[in-house]
């Protein structure tokens, strides 16, 4: 897939100009078509006055035959794009609707932000003050500083370096405003949007049906005067009209979708991934699911023969391979034939995690159901036991996406995963402004 890479700029958009063209033209050869039948609709129907077994020593009589056949094959192809456009605005559709809860507690993501504030700032002091903490025995190097919850108590004064820095970072999800224009009822709206998914009016709403201790709104209360101590300052009551288009919210804009042609995209890409796995299968490799729940993670997995040979302590650790969004295995190819056909890759089990939701699988039942953490370390877990790797452990490697199911991972089994490498890696700062920023938005 080299080539793709090294291609001229002008080759590139060309091409991509043409195949998001190619939905268009085949809407305007169903219309004409249509419309050239008086609304009658023929599918491969050839006239009669062309031989289905043109004799080739009447020229004209040929060619118009094969022009004939031609057309009613534009005409079908054209159709099918058509009728798969239809189905892709219904999949956009699905796409666009809303989640009907958030995937954790109310309250467990309360704790995070408020955790999540204490970052950067001093430790909490001991309760005891003759208590050593700067001793290295009592500091586990992988577990890093807890952040600090001492400005709730003692909130930082307005002018405190890291509060300044806070409310000038914090600005950025109501695009760079003023921090004195940021009112407590835009705070609200952008926190119900955030951990919610919720206009702040429906929360509203949806708290008078609930008694006292159901109620979402005092919680997201007493966030905004966490944000309060940690910034040094109250925010202004009432709500800035000015903000309401400004504030960053994930539900309020819609999924920016665009159509690809079945044919020249989904076919190409499916062709390939086939052919990918289909060598797969030749080198050893075995398709297997998981069967823990429905729609479960799939996997090709191939363990060596001398692999199983060798006692427990001797075994080297099996290779986990998790690919990134785009078109599944047909962009890692290279890599893909690497570990399916080094010498290397054969002394040691290599397992490849396949993700229809990341891989232009469109018609898999599991294209929509991409799995969250618990139930994908819950897949893994399986899979570990079933094959022996929670004796050997595991060596990950990731890109893009797939960085993120490796963080579930790593955290999940931190004793088993050896070694892990991780390209293009999304994982960090998923939670941080800057990065949804410059993801999602752009700014005039």
């Amino acid at each position: 897939m080299s080539f793709i890479f090294n291609a001229p700029a002008l080759a590139v958009d060309v091409g991509i100009t043409l195949i998001y063209g190619f939905i268009g033209g085949c809407w305007l050869v169903v219309i004409y078509r249509m419309v050239s039948l008086g609304g009658q609709l023929a599918l491969l129907s050839l006239p009669s006055s062309f031989p289905h077994h043109p004799s080739f020593s009447s020229a004209s009589t040929a060619q118009e035959y094969w022009l004939s056949l031609g057309g009613e094959f534009l005409f079908a192809i054209s159709l099918l794009e058509v009728i798969f456009s239809i189905y892709c605005l219904y999949l956009i559709r699905c796409a666009q609707a809303l989640p009907d809860s958030t995937p954790r507690s109310l309250e467990l993501l309360k704790d995070l932000i408020v955790h999540a504030l204490g970052s950067g700032l001093e430790p909490d002091p001991p309760s005891d003050p003759h208590t050593r903490t700067t001793d290295e025995k009592d500091l586990d190097p992988d577990l890093g500083i807890a952040p600090s919850t001492a400005f709730l108590n003692k909130p930082l004064p307005f002018d405190h370096p890291k509060a300044k820095d806070f409310r000038e970072n914090h600005s950025i999800w109501f695009q760079n405003s003023r921090w004195e224009d940021i009112y407590r009822e835009n705070h609200l709206e952008w926190l119900s949007a955030a951990l919610l998914n919720k206009p702040l009016e429906k929360v509203k709403e949806e708290d008078k049906l609930k008694s006292k201790e159901e109620a979402v709104l005092p919680l997201l209360d007493e966030l905004v005067c966490a944000y309060e101590k940690r910034v040094g300052t109250r925010l202004p009551d009432g709500y800035n009209e000015y903000l309401a288009d400004k504030t960053i919210m994930l539900f309020k804009d819609p999924i920016r979708v665009s159509l690809r042609p079945l044919t020249l995209s989904y076919g190409v890409a499916w062709s390939v991934n086939e052919i990918i796995r289909q060598l797969l299968r030749y080198k050893g490799f075995k398709l297997k699911c998981c069967s823990n729940r429905k729609n479960g993670l799939k996997y090709f997995i191939r363990i060596p023969d001398s692999w199983r040979k060798l006692p427990s302590d001797q075994r080297p650790p099996a290779i986990l391979f998790i690919h990134g969004i785009g078109t599944g295995f047909l962009l890692y190819s290279s890599l893909i034939k690497y570990l399916a056909l080094s010498p290397w890759a054969n002394e040691r089990p290599v397992m490849i995690l396949v993700q229809p939701h990341i891989s232009m699988e469109i018609f898999s039942p599991a294209y929509f159901l991409p799995p969250n953490e618990t139930q994908l370390t819950g897949d893994i877990k399986e899979v570990f036991e079933d094959l022996g790797f929670h004796e050997t452990g595991v060596e990950l490697l990731a890109h893009s996406n797939g960085t993120v199911v490796s963080g579930w991972i790593i955290k999940a089994f931190p004793k088993l995963v050896k070694r892990s490498c991780l390209l293009d890696p999304i994982c960090f700062v998923l939670g941080v402004l800057t990065t949804d920023h410059r993801l999602e938005f752009h700014l005039s």
